[in-house]
């Protein structure tokens, strides 16, 4: 028997009687959300590596653009492991194909033979 006490305007005990079943059932759905949690957690974080990978991007990319794609950073130090969340990864990547691609700006004037330097000896 399993006694729990519950503070109210005055104090009172109530018994609460749980089968073998069902504290089955409770301990086996406590496992289940914890375990979820956890792969929650862990499954989510991404290297630099998997993200280039995963996005069709190379590394020296991700590296570039870590703090646009959230870049969560581990350890301290002036080079500090970078973990990126796939989620957020997903979701940048995804913005960053809805907007058309800038444009370089266009030139000016071609350049012409008398805006080179001359080269002595030819």
């Amino acid at each position: 028997m399993l006694q729990v006490s519950r503070d109210d305007q005055k104090r009172s005990t109530h018994e609460v009687q749980l089968d073998a079943a069902t504290i089955e059932a409770i301990a086996r759905r406590v496992v289940e959300l914890l375990s979820e949690t956890s792969r929650a957690d862990t499954a989510t974080l991404l290297s630099a590596e998997q993200v280039a990978k995963q996005f069709g991007v190379s590394r020296a990319w991700v590296y570039e653009n870590a703090n646009r794609l959230g870049a969560i950073r581990i350890g301290e130090g002036s080079r500090p492991r970078l973990r990126f969340d796939s989620d957020e990864v997903a979701r940048c990547m995804s913005s960053a194909a809805r907007q058309p691609a800038d444009a370089p700006a266009p030139r000016e004037h071609a350049l012409g033979r008398s805006d080179l330097i001359p080269i002595r000896g030819l």
